[in-house]
């Protein structure tokens, strides 16, 4: 489904990522872990458009269904299929849970308010917080406004950027419970979090990405078990 192949991305004139390959396959939820400053965002950043990518060759890219994503516009990449759940629980704070949920399915023509009702299915609190402006709600609230938005569009695709960032240990939880559940209903998932243990017991796949570069990649499950992963990432 998307494939990263031979990419390095760049700030201005400073290199964050080194020859870059990840695959996510359809149907799949994989993680990105890695320390502050690893280049996580920006591989992100670097999927949505929002920062320049050289490529190592005509084969090398950023792929979505065979189609290259390197020089489209960050529109038209959301408009193939993509959401997006950034970091910080970012939502239109002086527009109501309504409004910020209704722009999450702008790409779509039809049957929002049917979608709107699945999101509510899934958190039930937003529906009760429906004419508040986003900026009363909680931190967790906002969050799974966020992600409630970001389902909006029916994505095939969904990429969270540190979900569980400032949130309480229950929401975390809670946090993760749906995007398990988002997973089981048939959305392909790519995470990118901090917090290391929840997400390897979530994830089927991992890539540890640390100084811009790849530097292990392999099953959650047996990533539990490495001995570098948790001496760096688990304290064990």
């Amino acid at each position: 489904m998307l494939s990263i192949k031979h990419i390095d991305a760049f700030y201005g004139d400073v290199q964050v990522l080194f020859d870059i390959n990840a695959e996510i396959r359809e149907g799949e939820l994989i993680s990105i872990i890695g320390p502050n400053s690893a280049g996580k965002t920006t591989l992100l950043n670097s999927i949505l458009g929002l920062v320049r990518v050289a490529k190592h060759g005509k084969e090398s890219g950023i792929f979505f269904n065979s189609t290259d994503l390197t020089s489209m516009r960050t529109e038209k990449i959301i408009a193939q299929g993509i959401a997006i759940v950034p970091e910080g629980a970012r939502v239109f704070p002086d527009m109501s849970v309504y409004d910020n949920l209704y722009l999450g399915g702008y790409t779509r023509k039809d049957r929002t308010e049917e979608t709107m009702e699945e999101v509510f299915d899934v958190f039930p609190r937003l529906k009760e917080r429906l004419t508040q402006q986003a900026k009363t709600l909680s931190g967790g609230e906002r969050q799974m406004l966020c992600i409630g938005r970001a389902l909006m569009s029916k994505p095939r695709l969904i990429v969270f950027d540190e979900p569980s960032l400032g949130l309480q240990p229950s929401i975390v939880l809670q946090i993760f419970d749906v995007i398990k559940r988002i997973h089981e209903n048939g959305v392909t998932i790519l995470l990118v979090e901090q917090n290391v243990y929840h997400t390897l017991t979530i994830t089927e796949r991992t890539y540890v990405l640390e100084h811009g570069r790849i530097i292990i990649e392999g099953k959650s499950s047996a990533l539990i078990g490495d001995d570098y992963v948790k001496r760096t990432y688990l304290a064990i």
